[in-house]
């Protein structure tokens, strides 16, 4: 409103730069005329009186002027500052060990004759089965003791192995005419495998399997069995066909024979499977549930010294990528050594799995197998591979969860008024009554938040007012899929101390402050959000509406004089026998104005004032504060100068022009000054000339 009522004033007296030209008056000879003639007459409107500059002055839809100060960001972050998910720090490598593996299934599918049995029968009983062979007649009784020893011959599958655990199965197949029972004794060159196989009562054309499930120790692959205790209780005294070419069928199958060492055709196989978590690392008090990547890459480094084919496999069983649980496989020659990356670029990861702490927690799922080549390899349960991993380039899509406690200082600044050559013309009393500071914000993060703006604003003198302002809360999204939230923080006259601020008339407003994250701690719900454009940006507007109080509010300023003159020999002031002033005006402004005039030279200082003798009464305002007549004087103000003070302006370099404005009831009634608000005004010159006409 300074700049206002200063251009009212400034541009009103610049007006009487159009003065009356006295140097162009004949001095041939001596009258005393007398002449009152019009100076200057014109409408002033606030308007016209000034310029709208960078935004500073501005006029609303209403017509309501106003000084406007703008600074962008007076706060601005964005995601990272909130949760910073940096490169996990690598895990020490870790050692898988081969341990004990599956090795390929070996059998045997053979046969005894009944020639081949009978050779372990007595002499008596061994003659008769020849003497019927190829006849049908009584079988004898075949009795114990009786053995045999049969080779096998040596596995494919395998030459040596120590082996943890399995199992030997054998089934016997009886095609001999008779029942038969027997002990069978599974060895090799260092002994017996196990323990005896027991068949009892298999009948003709029967068969019957048995196992033994706990063999372990070394196997050699050059297998041989005893048949042991043979017997029969013959055919009697039916007879039935006997040849000596009948078989006893012998099949030999192992099954799940895990071996610590040893050379073997090993089977396709997991080796090493293990479900962990990782601790993600992020700042303390963040406590992450879900998390999206834009991306995200799984570095690893795999070395094997097993001398088989592998294939390692990466699940993170509560991760999501197109549908499908986030897994990662790949595959490493014998004894070779992979470096590599998995993206988990558009991946979603649930970190609140586990109920004891569900947050911060990355499941992860690891296990390494055995591709087989179907060859016989060297292996050994101390053959390792060696893994390691970290999680690195993370760039975060969207991240939910409670984000700490998090203080963000805003950094120190300062807004420049730019109002010294106004203000310090200025004295008494103006009160703004209606101003405000708003911070207007744009707020993407559905964190909740609070700001705290410390403003202070300093005159000239140095002279400081804090505006006192509360902490507000920041208005958020509800959730990821609400718009961006556009609101406003107002400091007012209701609020805050921003109308003794702006009283102040600072010259500068200096700000600072602080926005508090979760202000309310950790309130059991994890219900922060962030996406990856996610950012609170906050500027800073200072409105100032003319709404004002004026009491005896004086603007002055120095204008050039017209009536000064250099040359004493030249037509001036003493010529004029008398000069008034006539100052009459049509008031459209809801203000009452008085003006001073003072002569002024650099040598003589300040010369007696020039009062107006009175007031230019204030328009008329409605209810609503608006003017709604003008106030019209009935007749002009008249300044009777005598020959004292027309020296005093023939001599002075300048003028000093004051102006002493008062709103209505004595200054205690606001007024808010709008874009058409006028002054009619006419200035006239009364003067009595003392001339001497030259001959």
């Amino acid at each position: 409103m300074i700049i206002f009522l200063a251009g009212v004033f400034i541009v009103s007296n610049s007006c009487v730069k159009e003065e009356y030209d006295f140097n162009k008056l004949s001095t041939d000879m001596s009258l005393s005329p007398r002449f009152v003639f019009p100076v200057v007459t014109g409408i002033l409107t606030l308007g016209n009186s000034f310029e709208e500059k960078d935004d500073t002055i501005v006029v609303n839809e209403d017509g309501i002027i106003k000084l406007m100060f703008h600074q962008d960001s007076l706060f601005q972050f964005d995601v990272n500052e909130l949760v910073d998910i940096e490169d996990q720090t690598p895990p020490v490598p870790e050692a898988v060990l081969l341990g004990s593996v599956f090795i390929e299934n070996f059998s045997y599918n053979g046969f005894l004759t009944l020639d081949d049995i009978s050779l372990n029968f007595d002499a008596p009983t061994r003659s008769d089965l020849v003497t019927k062979n190829n006849t049908t007649d009584i079988f004898p009784v075949v009795s114990p003791p009786n053995s045999g020893n049969f080779d096998m011959p040596p596995f494919s599958n395998f030459t040596q192995v120590v082996v943890d655990s399995g199992k030997i199965s054998i089934e016997i197949t009886n095609n001999l005419p008779v029942e038969v029972s027997f002990t069978l004794r599974l060895k090799q060159a260092s002994g017996q495998i196990g323990s005896d196989f027991v068949f009892s009562s298999i009948a003709a054309g029967g068969s019957q399997t048995r196992s033994i499930d706990d063999i372990s120790g070394n196997l050699t692959n050059d297998f041989n069995f005893d048949i042991i205790d043979f017997s029969s209780p013959g055919s009697s005294p039916a007879t039935v066909p006997i040849y000596l070419s009948d078989q006893l069928v012998i099949s030999l199958n192992s099954d799940y024979v895990v071996a610590y060492s040893g050379t073997a055709v090993l089977i396709d196989q997991v080796f090493f499977e293990e479900t962990d978590t990782i601790d993600v690392e992020v700042e303390s008090g963040t406590e992450i549930t879900d998390i999206e990547f834009i991306s995200a890459n799984v570095n690893y480094t795999f070395d094997s010294d097993i001398h088989e084919k592998l294939t390692a496999n990466i699940i993170i069983p509560s991760g999501m990528l197109n549908g499908e649980t986030l897994r990662h496989d790949t595959s490493l020659a014998a004894e070779q050594t992979i470096s590599s990356s998995w993206s988990l670029a558009g991946a979603s990861i649930d970190l609140a799995f586990d109920p004891a702490r569900p947050y911060n927690k990355l499941p992860l799922s690891f296990s390494a197998a055995i591709e087989s080549s179907g060859n016989m390899i060297d292996f050994d349960f101390v053959h390792a591979f060696l893994r390691e991993y970290t999680i690195t380039d993370i760039n975060i899509a969207y991240v939910e969860g409670y984000f700490g406690q998090e203080i963000i200082s805003l950094d120190q600044d300062s807004i420049d008024l730019d109002m010294e050559e106004i203000t310090k013309n200025i004295t008494g009393t103006l009160i703004f009554t209606n101003p405000r500071i708003s911070i207007p914000y744009t707020n993407s993060i559905g964190v909740p938040a609070e700001v705290e703006i410390l403003l202070n604003g300093e005159d000239s003198d140095g002279n400081n007012v804090d505006l006192n302002a509360p902490v507000t809360d920041i208005e958020r999204p509800a959730d990821r899929n609400d718009p961006d939230v556009e609101g406003s923080i107002d400091f007012t006259r209701d609020n805050s101390a921003i109308v003794d601020l702006i009283e102040l008339r600072p010259e500068t407003i200096r700000y600072s402050g602080e926005v508090k994250m979760n202000p309310d701690g950790p309130t059991g719900t994890r219900d922060n959000f962030l996406k990856s454009n996610s950012s609170i940006v906050g500027d800073l507007d200072v409105e100032i509406p003319s709404s004002i109080i004026a009491d005896n509010l004086l603007l002055k300023d120095t204008i050039e004089n017209p009536f000064h003159t250099d040359d004493p020999d030249e037509f001036g002031l003493d010529d004029l026998e008398y000069f008034n002033l006539y100052v009459s005006a049509v008031n459209g402004f809801p203000l009452e104005i008085g003006f001073t005039i003072t002569p002024y030279d650099e040598i003589n200082g300040e010369y007696p004032a020039l009062d107006v003798p009175q007031l230019f009464p204030a328009a008329a305002v409605d209810a609503s504060g608006r003017v709604s007549e003008p106030a019209e004087m009935s007749e002009p103000v008249v300044i009777e100068l005598d020959s004292i003070m027309l020296a005093n302006l023939q001599n002075a370099d300048s003028l000093i022009v004051q102006a002493r404005f008062n709103t209505t009831e004595n200054g205690t009634e606001g007024v808010t000054f709008y874009v058409d608000y006028s002054i009619d005004f006419r200035l006239a010159v009364g003067v009595g000339l003392n001339m001497t006409i030259d001959k």
